[in-house]
């Protein structure tokens, strides 16, 4: 319902208000001093204009300036990779982390109203399996709680597996 009444209101605003707000916006701008705005409505337009105006010559200067000064500007673009690249390099590594941390969430939920029982139980066959799988050093389980949403309940566990290091890993294929 909501998002019926949103599209209606929405295609009444781009059908209507709209189009009657680009007109007046766009309307040519008369000559001066034939037309002057009226109230603080007016004056507002007319402090915005010149605002706009200023701005609009301002950035124009400016990209001419950039313009003229093409080579300049392609210095200061090699300075500045040039200087990212030497403060990267030199930016401690323990500010960037690693790919591989070697660990992983297992998230195991159950029917809803399982008991904690059997969550328990079913836990301890994940248990059974990860114990089982190459390159997993060790499994910490918590029963009753969802990692991912952070819910107390009978019929959710999760667990923190925790992985050998690259090196000591062995794929199936290996063994």
């Amino acid at each position: 319902m909501t998002i019926a009444i949103s599209v209606m209101l929405s295609a009444f605003n781009a059908l209507t208000l709209s189009p009657a707000l680009a007109g007046l916006l766009l309307r040519p701008k008369p000559e001066e001093g034939t037309y002057k705005r009226r109230g603080p409505l007016g004056k507002f337009f007319d402090v915005f204009n010149r605002y706009w105006d200023r701005s609009t010559n301002g950035f124009v200067r400016w990209s001419l300036a950039v313009i003229h000064k093409g080579a300049l500007v392609l210095v200061l673009l090699a300075g500045f990779g040039l200087g990212a690249f030497f403060f990267g390099s030199r930016l401690p590594s323990s500010f960037m982390p690693d790919e591989d941390q070697g660990y992983i969430y297992v998230s195991m939920q159950l029917p809803i109203a399982a008991s904690m029982e059997r969550t328990s139980a079913a836990a301890k066959q994940v248990e059974a399996v990860l114990a089982n799988t190459p390159g997993v050093q060790y499994t910490t389980t918590v029963v009753g709680f969802n990692l991912l949403s952070f819910a107390h309940t009978s019929y959710n566990s999760f667990f923190f597996v925790t992985l050998k290091p690259w090196g000591e890993r062995k794929g199936r294929a290996e063994q």
